[in-house]
Parts: structure tokens; C-alpha cells; sequence
């Protein structure tokens, strides 16, 4: 299946390595996830303890509060400079000057689509949902898995693909349960406004590191959990409804929203909605907690209609958003804990697209489910996630009525998706860009790399914080309340030469002048492919294992001559003494190219 990888997007990342930029050390700028032990402030794993001698449990009690800190939250700076990034034999074949005025028309687009740009783009074809009936080799079980699970490894390929196609799909929709980051997570937000300066600075301090300490524990949790639709469901609504730590806040608000999120990962989108509207980091987020009925606040219903169910210019009306606003009244929130407060609910008669009564936040979810633009909308994501960035709007339909006619079950849709002969048609493998966490959250788990625990490696936890800073993708904070743009928006003249500086460190197992401890330990992940005193063998499978499918023949036959080194096939062994060294520069190769980027 060479030469399948999609030209404009090869072309495209060919051309953002051939720019190159000088005086750069990625993450040379980024504070430590955790600055306690030099400036004697908390570490991530302290709790509430005491403030200025007074133990947690001696606060004032929570209760409804006007505002939340006004002190700014520590900021993950952006670094300041590029590295090189050449990818050797094809960085010639795209001018310079060409490469940047390319880059810079596409990024100064914003979140545009490629066509918009001039790179030609074609949508996808209609297809329908019949269900595949083909072979299910090692291909299609590298496709399948590369999709749904993030950084899937090699012999879980081999399993899958050994299962056969519906033992696999079953596997993938098994719910894993994940550990909470520390007895923190439940702890009651202190009254704000009955604390001292100095109590507040100690509480502000507590909730930065606990910040950088949930990001560590999402991407650990990745990096280690299960094959199955989890984690990646998990970080598909936590974009669908995108909510920004860096202005909630309370890292207590946001985890029990990824909780929601992980609880209903392959549920009832209905019942996600009932609950979104009641979360406490969506009420601090989009203002719903001042959402009264003596003045009404729309941030969220408007965010509701816009970006959350039916989808911007729809046919509903400024009179619509105003409507469910007042419907919507009356959900008060400490940041840990919710309620109901009939006083502030706006209990009139109301008029929401057509229909009248005294609606209170349950009738605007039906009546919002009710309307096939949301159906669309949300058929029309999961698409662009997991198939293509182009959707066909016949294929898109028939999967927005099914979900319909599933009552906005997920998981039925979802089998749908990815037991089609769409999802396994070849035109579409290695059609999307790999997500910054499919970067560095993937290359942890696909090779394997043992005594990943930033929680008690520093550097370690540096490494993963300045990847997510870096790679445009830090977790818990997304850049606004659409959420991510995604796919050809993940590279540009910033991120894809950052890319392959951290792989190279986690090749070398070394950050900052300093050993990780941790690393690709190269030859124990050679060690489980069909053949590692094959050479030939071994490029394909780590093709697989890395690209989700097989490469060009130009990539393959520069892969073979980077293990080899001049060497015949014949010559090659697991057991040379130079073997550990040609491997890495082979994975070297391997994560820098084009091919890398795609899945």
C-alpha cells in the first residue's frame, strides 16, 4: 500500500522542514511544573493543609461567592525560538522562499480550510455505512487502532489483528476507570473573600501546581491506560465543550469535568448536556453562575446554540438565545459543588424555537435535541475525528439519523463509523494530522517508554509541559471555547520543528542537558516485531507501528539504508554491537518525516 499518504499534506509538511530558524533551544524559557523546593512554595502533592497556621478544615464554609481570584494563574510561556528542521533528500525539492510564503498564507487563514489557502483539497465521497467485509490484516488493524486509541503499540496491532475485526471493536468499547490525582480533587474551594492576601497568595500558589499536576496525570493516564475509545472520547468532549483552566481556575472544577467526560466518554449525549449545564467549570467558564432572573447572562446559552448542538447559523434567533438564557437561570456553583436556586430561576413563560411553556434547563436540551442541525453537527465531528477533515454531507446525514433513531447514543453510532468499508477505505489512511497529544502522549505509549512518572521526575514533568506549551495542545486548556482547530491547523513553522526536537530527546533520554530517565529503549521495541534480524522487516513494522500504515517506496528504501549503513541485508543483526545505535537513527529518521505527522 505505498504511495497512498495524501500529496497536498506531505507537500505541505515538506515545506514547513524546509524553513529553517536558528538560535533555539525548545523549552529553554519554560518553568518547571513544579518551582517548589527553590522558591519554598507547596509541592504538587500537598494538600489544603494550612493556611497561615489554619488547618482546611477551619476555613470559612463555601458558599455562593461573587467572583473568583482576581491574581493571574502562571502562564506556560511559549518559547521563543525555532529549531532547524531539515528532513533529509526532500528539504531541496521545496525553495525556501516558497516554503515561507506557503506557511505564512496558511497561517495568517486562521482556522480556514486548506482550499482557502490554495491547497486543493476534495472532499470525501459518498460512501453510506455499509459494513466491511474485507480482510482484516495487519493494515486495517493499524488503521483501526491508530484512530481510536492514542499511540496504539505494535503488539496490540498484532492482537487486534489476530481478534479480527468485531472482537476488536468490542475490546474498544470496554471502559477503563482511571485513578483520581490526589484526595485534593474533592476538597471544598475556600471562601475567597474570607481569606487574607497572604492566605489567598498560599491558596493561589497551591492551585498552579495542582494545575500542572492534572495535565501530568491526563497525559500519564494516556500514556499507560488500555487500548480502548476512553481516552480518546474523553478528549473528544472535553473539545466539543471546550473550558480553559488557565480561567476556571479551580483545578477541582475541572477535574470533575473531565470525570463527566470519562463517565459518559461513549454515552448519551443527552445526558452529557444535562450535565454540562450544571458543571461547575462550564458555570464558571461561560458565566453561568451569574445567570440570574433579574439579569439574565447568554455566554452560555449562546455557546449552547452555537458551538455545543445545533451550530452557528442554524435558524435559531438572538430571540432564541435570549429565551433560554432565562431558562436557564438559577444554577449556583462554588466550584466543587452545584445547586439550584429557585429565587434566581426566571420561572415565566418562555418561547425557544417555536416552542412555549416554562421552560427550565431540561426542556432546552429537548427541545435543542429535537432540531436535526444538532444530530449534524455532532455526526458531522465525530466524522472529521475519526474518518476524514473533509466529510461527505450524504454520509454525514445518514449518521446524524441514526443518531437519532438511537436517541443520541454514542456507542451505536460510533460501531457504525468504524466497522464501514468507509472507515477502511485506503484513500483515507494517513489523511489526518496527529493531534500534539497524539504526539507526545503517543510516543510514550506506542514505544513503550518504561519509568514515565513525572510526578516524581521533574525534568520529566518540564519535558511533558513544555511539549504541550510547544505542540499547541496543552491539556485542560484549550485556545477558546471552539476548542482546537485541529488537523492542518497542528503544523506550522512553530510546531513541526518542535516535533522532532522532543522525539529526538526521548530517543537520546535526555532534556535540558540532563537524562530524563527515561527513554525509547529501541532495541526492546525492535524485539517485538515479526522479525528483528530482518531489516526489511523491521521497516515495515516500525512503519506501521509509527505511520499506521505502509510508507512511500522512497521512505521505505531510506529507512532500510539508515539501519543498514552501507551494509547488506544479509550482513544485519540484533545482536551487532553497533545495533542499538543504527536503530535510533533509524527512529530518528522515522519520527522527522512527513509520513510521522499523519495518521
Amino acid at each position: 500500500m505505498g504511495g497512498t499518504f495524501p500529496a497536498t499534506i506531505l507537500g505541505r509538511i515538506q515545506s514547513q522542514l524546509s524553513v529553517q530558524t536558528v538560535n533555539s533551544t525548545p523549552g529553554q524559557d519554560f518553568m518547571g511544573p513544579i518551582e517548589s523546593h527553590a522558591r519554598g512554595e507547596p509541592s504538587p502533592s500537598v494538600q489544603f493543609a494550612s493556611l497561615e497556621g489554619r488547618p482546611a478544615s477551619a476555613w470559612p464554609e463555601t458558599g455562593p461567592w461573587t467572583r473568583l481570584p482576581a491574581a493571574p494563574i502562571e502562564r506556560l510561556p511559549m518559547s521563543r525560538g525555532l529549531s532547524a528542521a531539515m528532513l533529509r533528500g526532500l528539504s531541496a525539492a521545496v525553495p525556501f522562499v516558497l516554503a515561507v510564503l506557503v506557511c505564512l498564507a496558511f497561517f495568517l487563514a486562521g482556522a480556514a480550510r486548506a482550499e482557502d489557502v490554495g491547497l486543493p483539497v476534495t472532499p470525501s465521497q459518498p460512501h453510506g455505512w455499509a459494513p466491511y467485509s474485507g480482510d482484516f490484516g495487519v493494515d486495517e488493524a493499524a488503521h483501526l487502532l491508530r484512530r481510536t486509541v492514542i499511540g496504539p503499540r505494535f503488539a496490540e496491532v498484532r492482537e487486534a489483528e489476530s481478534a479480527g475485526l468485531a472482537v476488536t471493536i468490542d475490546r474498544l468499547f470496554t471502559r477503563h476507570e482511571v485513578e483520581e490525582p490526589g484526595d485534593w480533587v474533592n476538597e471544598p474551594f475556600p471562601d475567597w473573600w474570607a481569606l487574607t492576601q497572604a492566605q489567598r497568595d498560599s491558596v493561589q500558589r497551591v492551585m498552579n501546581a495542582r494545575q500542572k499536576v492534572l495535565r501530568l496525570w491526563w497525559c500519564e493516564n494516556i500514556a499507560t491506560g488500555p487500548p480502548d475509545l476512553t481516552e480518546t472520547m474523553t478528549l473528544f468532549w472535553h473539545d466539543h465543550f471546550a473550558t480553559a483552566m488557565r480561567d476556571v481556575q479551580i483545578p477541582q472544577s475541572m477535574y470533575i469535568q473531565q470525570a463527566l467526560f470519562r463517565k459518559h466518554a461513549l454515552g448519551n449525549f443527552r445526558a452529557i448536556l444535562n450535565a454540562i449545564i450544571r458543571d461547575p467549570a462550564m458555570l464558571i467558564w461561560l458565566d453561568g453562575r451569574w445567570n440570574i432572573a433579574s439579569d439574565p447572562n447568554e455566554n452560555f446559552a449562546r455557546e449552547l446554540f452555537e458551538l455545543f448542538t445545533m451550530g452557528e447559523g442554524t435558524g435559531y434567533t438572538q430571540e432564541d438565545i435570549s429565551e433560554a438564557a432565562r431558562a436557564l437561570t438559577g444554577w449556583m456553583t462554588d466550584g466543587v459543588d452545584t445547586w439550584f436556586a429557585s429565587w434566581a430561576h426566571d420561572d415565566g413563560e418562555k418561547t425557544i424555537l417555536g416552542e412555549t411553556g416554562r421552560f427550565g434547563a431540561a426542556e432546552v436540551v429537548e427541545i435543542l435535541l429535537r432540531q436535526p442541525e444538532t444530530s449534524e453537527l455532532l455526526a458531522g465531528k465525530l466524522y472529521r475525528w475519526f474518518l476524514s477533515s473533509e466529510p461527505a454531507p450524504e454520509d454525514v446525514a445518514a449518521l446524524a439519523a441514526q443518531l437519532r433513531d438511537a436517541d443520541y447514543e454514542i456507542a451505536p453510532v460510533l460501531r457504525t463509523l468504524l466497522s464501514s468499508a468507509a472507515f477502511f477505505d485506503p484513500a483515507y489512511r494517513g489523511s489526518l494530522v496527529k493531534s500534539g497529544v497524539e504526539i507526545y502522549a503517543g510516543a510514550l505509549r506506542s514505544f513503550e517508554v518504561d519509568n514515565f512518572d513525572p510526578g516524581v521526575y521533574d525534568l520529566q514533568a518540564r519535558f511533558v509541559l513544555a511539549e504541550m506549551t510547544d505542540f499547541g495542545q496543552i491539556l485542560f486548556d484549550p485556545p477558546d471555547v471552539s476548542g482546537w482547530p485541529g488537523h492542518l491547523q497542528w503544523l506550522n513553522t512553530q510546531t513541526l520543528p518542535k516535533r522532532k526536537f522532543y522525539l529526538d530527546a526521548l530517543i537520546n533520554g535526555r532534556f535540558e542537558r540532563a537524562p530524563l530517565a527515561m527513554g525509547i529503549k529501541v532495541l526492546d521495541v525492535v524485539n517485538q516485531f515479526r522479525d528483528p534480524n530482518d531489516p526489511e522487516q523491521i521497516v515495515d513494522d516500525l512503519a506501521l507501528l509509527w505511520f499506521g500504515q505502509a510508507p512511500t517506496e522512497l521512505i521505505r528504501q531510506t529507512m532500510l539504508e539508515t539501519l543498514l549503513q552501507g551494509a547488506e541485508p544479509y550482513d544485519w543483526s540484533i545482536e551487532l554491537p553497533d545495533a542499538r545505535k543504527r536503530l535510533e537513527d533509524l527512529f530518528r529518521f522515522v519520527v522527522r518525516v512527513p509520513e510521522g505527522q499523519l495518521k
